[in-house]
């Protein structure tokens, strides 16, 4: 078997919205958090980023959902007369970026859902963007989530010129020097090159563009999904890959989805019939323009 080592994924895709009974008939959830919040996004299309990119945690409850909101309340309060859409101060900007590392992200640990880094202090640069990105949508300050092959970052225009925000760097992850930013996107750019393991499979695409906050969603669950085959727990991959085609549709998805269903053919975990059922929901997905927030 292949294992997939992937850090962020790709970007929203195509516009048309299907009818709900279309988008969910497959899907398989993990919490009723989870369900509800889904199900009322297809039909309002809610603007709550926070619930949004909790979702994709399979322990999220209401509950700690509506803790965290008054948490992040609280922790703004000191930040949302300096920093606004109108006045985007750099200074306080970088103070608030070394601040929530502090305070909450704690460790690196790959596949992080931004519940279990609210809960946990565990991080990885995709769960440590959406949290930033959360703050500065509370905040009102517009930003641009960059996502390339295996890495993602924000980008600012602030009173001081651009910032970049880079989630997994806790020392010097706030960066406005033009130089050192651009030394800091070659990097990216040469991480994206790499060799891969032949161990590992290689996937034919090159990704350095803008996503959405909708797409962090999306990459969530994407990154669930690889986790899960490399876990060899196939059906719970395309489990979690059906919920990533919501929130974006890609090159990718049909890529993966092919990788998962030779797996899941292969494999002697399921019957006959228990196979054509999940092979019938690939064929599906890899073949679907459908994309909800493409935003």
């Amino acid at each position: 078997m292949q294992k997939i080592i992937i850090f962020s994924l790709a970007v929203a895709l195509g516009s048309f919205i299907p009818t709900l009974a279309q988008q969910t008939s497959d899907l398989r959830y993990q919490s009723s958090f989870e369900k509800e919040f889904i199900e009322s996004y297809l039909k309002s299309k809610s603007d709550n980023a926070l619930n949004l990119l909790l979702a994709p945690d399979e322990g999220m409850t209401t509950d700690f959902a509506a803790e965290t909101d008054k948490n992040l309340t609280d922790f703004l309060s000191r930040y949302d007369q300096k920093i606004t859409a109108d006045k985007i101060s750099g200074r306080h900007l970088s103070q608030l970026f070394y601040k929530v590392h502090r305070k909450f992200l704690k460790r690196y640990v790959q596949y992080t859902t931004l519940g279990q880094t609210l809960r946990s202090g565990n991080y990885d640069c995709l769960s440590g963007t959406a949290f930033y990105a959360v703050i500065l949508n509370r905040l009102e300050v517009p930003f641009e989530i960059i996502e390339t092959n295996y890495h993602i970052y924000l980008q600012i225009e602030t009173d001081q010129g651009v910032a970049l925000m880079e989630s997994t760097d806790p020392l010097y992850g706030y960066i406005t020097n033009p130089k050192e930013i651009k030394e800091r996107l070659k990097d990216f750019e040469k991480a994206g090159t790499r060799k891969v393991d032949p161990a590992q499979h290689e996937f034919n695409y090159s990704i350095n563009q803008a996503t959405s906050i909708s797409g962090l969603a999306g990459l969530q669950y994407f990154n669930l999904a690889v986790n899960a085959f490399n876990e060899q727990k196939f059906e719970k991959s395309l489990n979690q890959l059906e919920k990533a085609n919501l929130f974006y549709n890609s090159e990718r998805i049909i890529e993966f989805g092919a990788l998962v269903g030779t797996q899941i053919l292969e494999s002697g975990q399921y019957s006959t019939s228990d196979k054509d059922i999940m092979i019938a929901r690939i064929q599906r997905l890899i073949n679907s323009d459908l994309t909800v927030a493409s935003r």
